[in-house]
């Protein structure tokens, strides 16, 4: 799909549940999108194959989460997987520090990648279990789109 096919695509579904983005901001959604998809064919970094059902399944619960994310200066995404949510609302708020952790490496490469090929500065990506990480007091939010381990993240964050 081309970007303002995905564009489009993004755009009727967020009208479709009145959520509104800029151009600019459907621009480089449209570009993530695009990028997941080519990488997708050929690593399955999601078991979500076409880019409509990805928006469904995977945008649209990011920008759901928006406004609340808005609120930090730097925020963990525990499991990033694919980016969503962490790397969606990175790109949406350049002001945020956003740490994403995955502990698979080639989701992790995927996270790297888009960083690099769109010149994303406020990501830094982790490849590691977050059990297996020290707790960082100077994080102001956790934020994970279902890594499994909600007990774990709990105890993890408690301090």
């Amino acid at each position: 799909m081309e970007i303002k096919e995905t564009r489009e695509v993004i755009a009727e579904q967020c009208a479709g549940i009145s959520i509104s983005l800029k151009k600019d901001e459907l621009d480089i959604l449209a570009k993530y999108m695009i990028a997941l998809a080519a990488w997708n064919r050929v690593h399955n970094l999601t078991s979500i194959k076409t880019i409509q059902s990805q928006v469904t399944e995977l945008l649209l619960p990011c920008l759901f989460v928006r406004s609340h994310a808005q609120n930090y200066s730097r925020i963990l995404d525990l499991g990033s997987g694919g980016g969503f949510p962490g790397f969606v609302l990175a790109l949406l708020n350049c002001s945020q520090e956003w740490v994403l952790v995955e502990r698979n490496q080639k989701k992790a490469n995927f996270l790297r990648f888009c960083k690099q090929d769109m010149g994303v500065n406020n990501i830094r990506v982790v490849e590691k279990d977050f059990l297996q990480m020290p707790v960082q007091p100077d994080v102001d939010a956790v934020i994970s789109r279902g890594s499994g381990k909600l007990d774990q993240q709990v105890q993890w964050t408690r301090p």
